[in-house]
């Protein structure tokens, strides 16, 4: 016999509220094919230990300063949007930044990281 897996209601996590939410960053996961092309979590952790999750789309033309993931690298970097900057997220880890969650949609989601 292989893994046995118990589904659960998602219950026991904590629903996001929009605002602002203080966290460290903890990495970006690999790369996945979504409905709507490639996109790449990127995981945070609060100080009472909520994981916030923001979803980043991987566009094929790489960063930009006119699209999420140029956006969110500099924010991450605590850097201006300009082009030619080099960020290693990696080297980020353990940071605090403001998480700033909006409704688009009808869902909360991530919309802005600014370093602290």
């Amino acid at each position: 016999m292989g893994e046995k897996f118990v589904i659960g209601d998602g219950s026991n996590q904590p629903e996001i509220k929009p605002g602002q939410h203080v966290a460290k960053f903890k990495g970006l996961e690999p790369i996945t094919e979504g409905q709507f092309g490639p996109y790449r979590p990127w995981v945070f952790e609060g100080e009472d230990g909520t994981i916030y999750k923001g979803f980043c789309n991987v566009p094929k033309s790489g960063p930009k300063t006119n699209n999420q993931l140029g956006r969110w690298l500099c924010g991450l970097a605590g850097k201006p949007l300009a082009a030619g900057q080099e960020i290693e997220p990696d080297a980020h880890i353990g940071q605090r930044y403001m998480l700033f969650y909006g409704e688009k949609d009808g869902k909360v989601k991530l919309q802005a990281i600014t370093k602290m």
